[in-house]
């Protein structure tokens, strides 16, 4: 199992509320949901380098 950590993230305040209302409307919790734009945006960059 991956060991978790924890970190400080600064963000300007309405990016902050948009990601709450899309965890809110994805019943994910928002580090859920930061976690899931994070994988999901590394994943499809990925998928960019290897069709290029």
């Amino acid at each position: 199992m991956e060991r978790i950590v924890t970190t400080t993230l600064r963000v300007p305040e309405t990016l902050l509320d948009a990601i709450k209302a899309q965890a809110s409307s994805n019943r994910r919790s928002f580090n859920n949901e930061v976690l899931h734009l994070i994988e999901s945006s590394l994943k499809e960059k990925k998928h960019e380098a290897v069709a290029a």
